[in-house]
């Protein structure tokens, strides 16, 4: 709950962990069978990756930073 949105937010503006924490932690609030769906699909879709020595991994994180941007962007507008 607490790093749904770090990752983008850190890379997109400044702001320090506590910021962090609130923004996904409202993003979780505002819509939480979406987001424990969506990370239910993360999980169930890096679990192959294991096998390989998270090898498959790469491709599998450039594909979710992807689609997960619009949502991040979305999520955290003011």
């Amino acid at each position: 709950m607490l790093s749904v949105v770090w990752f983008p937010m850190l890379l997109d503006k400044p702001a320090d962990v506590g910021a962090v924490i609130a923004a996904s932690t409202r993003a979780v609030a505002k819509n939480p069978v979406t987001m424990a769906v969506g990370g239910l699909i993360i999980a169930l879709a890096s679990g192959p990756g294991a096998p390989t020595v998270f090898v498959g991994l790469v491709a599998f994180i450039k594909v979710l930073a992807r689609a997960g941007w619009p949502l991040f962007r979305r999520e955290t507008r003011a």
